[in-house]
């Protein structure tokens, strides 16, 4: 077989160390607790305070005094018996002055892995999976004082799942847990849970948004896009909004304004002369500011949601010579696409895989993911694999990503593991897959959707009949068909 003249270049990078904001809701920061059980209703025989985001092993160590640095030598071993014990998370709360019509809601945009959220006492929601965020409205469960608590479940196994260093991640085979953390060759065996991204309680209006992005069509030429803005919520009939787009330079180039007729809102113009987005090494990373004003009835402003939006067409096409592959028959499928086309231009990708900055996700932020994307753009990288053995990341780095003109390549948390067929196990998959989809769909810098890691292989012994992938498959082509799909990484032709 020829050598394609074209393909990805990744270099090993192992690192061990807004997009949307909502700038006008009253939220409210709570203080936590953490207790640890035995059994589900058991209670905690002690209390520690915790810190949210965070996780449970770091409450635990600081609390009781374990060995620091917790990734140093053996030290993880002293976390391994927490693996089928039960966490609590409390946290109480005076009933906020709420004016008529007014809801408050527990938000949560990640809690790992599977819990139960109750309110004085009484279960309000269940919840398998660590990407789907909570949106709980209290308003009619609310005392004059309340207590609210979150109970994780043990770890995710699997019966028979071999116990060895190698294979522990075996256990995560049934779960859209993210296998990285049961052990592998770079990281050790240090199984996280916790509350792991933003959480609080917000005041909502009786009339409030739920969802707003830009999406837009490019002509074929580059050079005039059909812009849209998309708005849903609840009670929003007779309602009001604002929307203005920017350039780089703060110009106003796009506008409009007008009543809500129903809970959704879909409008938008032309603009012309755009300047497109381009990943790094290959011009500017342009980015146009989207704004997006909610008022009542009476006008009065409620909300404000902000947003960048960049303009690109990006594409897997073939290798060059990749059509004429096999030269003999049957002639058969080639190998698949490998080359990345952004506007039009066929660009050498260069970069690496990416892993999580820090074994625990929950004390990630900007900072932590903007030291490491300056190393990327300073050796000139313009593009990540993010690996699916670990999370999908928080808002920030994708936001880094989309400024500094780094490619994302996002995989599913679906890693070295034949996942089931089984109902269970696809019904939380497809959960987890649409909210990591809506979330990520509007940067500028998502590239690639791809199944997960190494999953054709003898260790996996997954296919593209798989019913794992072929959700995946769906769910892309539903929410954003315009992303190139690959089912894993690597595929025939393409290395990672």
């Amino acid at each position: 077989m020829k050598l394609l003249k074209t393909c990805f270049v990744f270099y090993a990078l192992v690192v061990t160390t807004l997009r949307a904001q909502n700038t006008d809701l009253a939220k409210i920061t709570l203080r936590w607790q953490l207790g640890y059980h035995k059994t589900l209703n058991e209670k905690p025989a002690k209390w520690l305070n915790s810190t949210v985001p965070g996780a449970v092993q770091l409450d635990v160590m600081r609390g009781e005094n374990y060995k620091q640095p917790y990734w140093y030598g053996e030290n993880w071993q002293q976390f391994i018996w927490m693996e089928p014990y039960f966490f609590t998370y409390k946290t109480s709360f005076k009933k906020p002055d709420l004016k008529s019509g007014q809801k408050l809601f527990f938000v949560s945009k990640g809690i790992d892995y599977e819990f139960k959220i109750s309110l004085n006492g009484k279960l309000l929601w269940e919840q398998e999976g660590m990407f789907a965020p909570v949106n709980l409205d209290l308003t009619n469960s609310l005392l004059d004082q309340n207590e609210l608590t979150i109970t994780l479940m043990p770890v995710p196994t699997v019966a028979g799942a071999r116990q060895t260093q190698s294979h522990y991640r075996d256990n995560a085979g049934k779960s859209a847990k993210p296998a990285v953390s049961y052990g592998w060759d770079w990281h050790p065996r240090l199984i996280t849970r916790g509350i792991w991204d933003d959480t609080y309680l917000e005041i909502r209006e009786n009339s409030y948004l739920e969802n707003v992005y830009v999406d837009y069509d490019l002509n074929e030429a580059l050079t005039t896009a059909k812009v849209n803005i998309n708005a849903d919520g609840q009670n929003l009939q007779g309602t009001n909004y604002k929307w203005t787009l920017k350039d780089a330079s703060g110009k106003t180039v796009l506008s409009k304004e007008g009543s809500f007729l129903a809970n959704t809102l879909r409008t938008g113009d032309s603009l012309k002369n755009i300047a497109l987005w381009w990943p790094n090494g290959y011009g500017k990373s342009t980015l146009y500011a989207s704004t997006f004003e909610f008022f009542d009835k009476d006008k009065k402003l409620i909300e404000k949601r902000e947003a960048k939006v960049g303009f690109r067409r990006i594409k897997l096409i073939m290798s060059e010579g990749g059509w004429i592959e096999p030269q003999i028959f049957p002639k058969t499928r080639s190998v698949a696409p490998a080359n990345l086309e952004v506007n039009g231009k066929r660009i050498f990708a260069k970069g690496s895989n990416w892993v999580h900055p820090e074994i625990f996700p929950g004390i990630m932020n900007r900072e932590t993911y903007e030291k490491q994307i300056n190393m990327a753009v300073e050796a000139n990288f313009n593009i990540f694999r993010v690996w699916g053995g670990g999370i999908t990341n928080k808002e920030s780095f994708f936001d880094l990503c989309d400024e500094k003109g780094i490619l994302v390549w996002q995989e599913f948390p679906l890693a070295c593991n034949l996942y089931p067929d089984e109902p269970k196990y696809l019904a939380v998959l497809e959960q987890e897959a649409r909210s990591i989809v809506k979330r990520v769909k509007p940067h500028a810098s998502i590239a690639i959707w791809c199944g997960g890691n190494e999953l054709f292989n003898e260790w996996s012994g997954m296919t593209e009949q798989s019913l794992p992938l072929r959700l995946l498959n769906r769910v892309c082509y539903e929410m954003d068909p315009q992303t190139p799909f690959i089912y894993t990484s690597p595929l025939f032709g393409m290395a990672h």
